[in-house]
């Protein structure tokens, strides 16, 4: 698996979900990297130019190689229609990633507009692997995806930006409980999800220690922090077989 250089790609830029990935069933996994390594192309795009008309094009060509051009050429579109033929419905839904990118495209970016793109684009990523692993999305209440991504989103950001300066940290407690509260709205629902489920939210098994870690790591310090690797890698196991 770890061959494929998207795979190596996304275990750069969105370690979690990769780890997360491995928990599935094989056949399952290289489509979940997928989305992670879309994610990041189009993530990428405001850090490419800061005109939001040279963004919009951009990002277009992303709609049009998914859905118009069989991949125009580039191969992780290439790789996504041949592991999505089968299901265009799963295909089209793809357009929710790129919408939920393209709506921050000329917005000034302040902690608070990033806090809000990674938590929608988590929400995104997580009603995409559902639908993917168990095709139950549509039976899922939305407002299910919306707390699962504010969850995630909300406790890694804490960690991952705790080099904002000092005057953004006096809004650090909102998010901190808008992460506890979320991730609380969501628990009835993931203790009763089945295994085959548990693969597809893995990440959301992170927030209870992404939160202890904040409360706990040298704040003072000003730099991001993470948790070891080695660490996820049990928490994530633990979660797929026994649940959240």
């Amino acid at each position: 698996m770890n061959k494929s250089p998207t795979i190596q790609d996304v275990f750069q830029t969105d370690f979690n979900r990769a780890l997360s990935a491995r928990f599935a069933p094989n056949e399952k996994r290289r489509g979940l990297v997928q989305f992670c390594a879309l994610d990041a192309e189009l993530a990428k795009i405001p850090y490419q130019t800061s005109d939001p008309l040279l963004q919009r094009i951009r990002t277009q060509f992303w709609r049009e190689a998914l859905f118009e051009q069989e991949g125009a050429g580039h191969q992780l579109a290439s790789e996504m229609i041949t592991t999505f033929k089968a299901d265009q419905h799963l295909l089209e839904t793809l357009e929710d990633l790129i919408i939920t990118h393209e709506h921050y495209h000329g917005i000034e970016e302040t902690p608070t507009s990033s806090l809000e793109l990674y938590c929608k684009r988590q929400s995104v990523l997580f009603k995409l692997a559902t639908t993917y692993l168990v095709g139950i999305s549509d039976q899922m209440d939305p407002s299910f995806y919306e707390q699962c991504g504010t969850a995630y989103g909300s406790a890694h950001f804490l960690c991952i930006n705790n080099s904002q300066p000092r005057e953004v940290k006096e809004e650090i407690e909102n998010v901190y409980q808008q992460a506890k509260s979320a991730y609380a709205a969501v628990m009835a629902d993931l203790a009763s999800l089945v295994p085959p489920v548990r693969a597809a939210v893995l990440p959301l098994a992170l927030v209870p220690p992404y939160l202890d870690l904040f409360q706990t790591s040298d704040k003072v310090q000003n730099q991001p922090f993470d948790l070891h690797p080695a660490r996820k890698a049990w928490i994530l196991w633990r979660a797929a077989r026994k649940g959240f």
